[in-house]
């Protein structure tokens, strides 16, 4: 009997490519596409119970309780099929909310002084706001941020992000209280004006950096890395490293070794004349792509092409072979800390046997070489790869797929092309 594999996703781009892979697998998975309004919590019931089946959803389609059960049976009897198998955690919030991963570090960092996340995170201070009116009360509890604010002689950067959302959405670069309080009166102004509509609006990027999701109270403050690593071949112009990562049962973290160099635009702007100039500070490419001039082909880059084009001149510098290997020592050291970090917490991230996900991990480097780990993102927007390099897409959701059929259905562990293991933990926190 085959197994199940269920896919209904809203991104058209990522569900294209996952039928490709799915095609390879088909003498043992057989996919059923349904329409969004498909009820799975009354279909659940109807799946035989020797099969296996893969529920690879939107978050809010998963049938959840049902899945938690079948994680019980899972982890007490290791039963030889379990029926359920969903494509994400039902609770990360300590990885993919900025806040909260921010203490689950700091908490992981004071436990293990030798840890790489005490010197590849950027130092963080979470801020609570219901209104502007309150920044002075909430940098209380930030007693070093507010020093460093005050200190206008030898003013730092430093990078404002909502702790949940996505696309470059709310994020400022300021250097003063004085930029930072008026940042969020104009956030606050925003999210007034639209209140009336949960829809997303449009963002006029030219003129600065998106309004956050209205209703967002959570921030946090990170240092900004100004001195980034900028490549002469490439425009000197500032890139971040997206990390592909796949987390399995209790658990088991895997980072995908093709990985993408997205860049900005815009040649860095070292003098920070203008730290509103989204197409020169913020490498996020849906930002990057509402620039009139977006030029695919110069914005996203495959990581270990960076070292082809070594064409080193006195105003910039290249990297080698040896210097790319030496960052990914870095992410997979900081993947797996941040992720051991994270899983520490059981109230902020819940594994379960019969679960797996997908996450976009996003790095820095700095002119020094050293990597800084930013954020973690789950349903990691794929299409935003483009079309020119979607067989890197492809190619993880291969290792991907495989690597589920192997561990859910043949029962073994055998290792997959393309993924290495950084992190594995015996949890049960259901």
């Amino acid at each position: 009997m085959k197994n199940i594999f269920y896919l209904d996703l809203n991104d058209t781009y990522t569900s294209h490519i996952l039928l490709q892979v799915l095609q390879k697998y088909q003498n043992s998975l057989q996919v059923i596409q349904n329409p969004p309004s498909f009820d799975y919590e009354s279909n659940y019931n109807s799946i035989d119970p020797q099969s296996t089946a893969f529920y690879w959803l939107e978050y809010e389609s998963l049938p959840f309780e049902n899945l938690f059960k079948d994680s019980k049976n899972f982890q007490n009897t290791k039963a030889q099929n379990t029926a359920g198998i969903s494509c994400a955690y039902c609770i990360r919030k300590g990885l993919i909310r900025k806040a909260q991963m921010s203490l689950s570090i700091n908490m992981f960092a004071a436990k293990n002084p030798n840890s790489i996340v005490n010197t590849g995170v950027p130092k963080t201070w979470i801020l609570e706001l219901d209104s502007p009116e309150y920044l002075d009360e909430s940098l209380e509890d930030c007693c070093e941020l507010k020093q460093l604010l005050e200190n206008v002689e030898n003013p730092k950067r430093f990078i404002l992000k909502p702790s949940l959302t996505g696309k470059g959405t709310g994020i400022h670069i300021f250097d003063s209280y004085d930029s930072l309080l008026q940042i969020l009166e104009t956030e606050f102004e925003e999210d007034s004006d639209d209140s009336e509509s949960e829809e997303e609006a449009e963002v006029d990027w030219s003129k600065g950096y998106g309004s956050a999701i209205s209703q967002i109270r959570e921030w946090v403050v990170q240092e900004y890395i100004d001195n980034p690593l900028l490549l002469s071949a490439y425009g000197n112009r500032k890139f971040h490293i997206r990390t592909y990562v796949l987390a399995i049962g209790g658990i088991k973290v895997f980072v995908f070794r093709e990985m993408l160099a997205l860049f900005a635009s815009k040649k860095y702007d070292s003098n920070f004349d203008n730290l509103k100039d989204v197409y020169s500070h913020i490498t996020n490419t849906y930002v990057q792509s509402k620039d009139s001039d977006f030029d695919e082909d110069q914005v996203v880059h495959l990581f270990w092409d960076l070292s082809n084009n070594n064409k080193q001149t006195e105003l910039g510098t290249s990297v080698s072979t040896e210097d790319l290997e030496h960052i990914y020592t870095q992410i997979k050291s900081l993947t797996a800390d941040v992720f051991h970090a994270s899983v520490s917490q059981p109230t902020m991230f819940q594994v379960w046997e019969n679960c797996f996900e997908l996450f976009g991990l996003d790095f820095m480097v700095d002119d020094k070489l050293n990597v800084f780990f930013l954020e973690a993102n789950a349903y990691p927007d794929f299409k935003q790869t483009g079309d020119r390099l979607n067989s890197l897409v492809f190619n993880f959701f291969d290792s991907v797929v495989n690597t589920l059929t192997n561990h859910f259905i043949e029962k073994n562990d055998n290792d997959v092309n393309g993924l290495d293991l950084v992190f594995q933990k015996k949890c049960f926190s259901q």
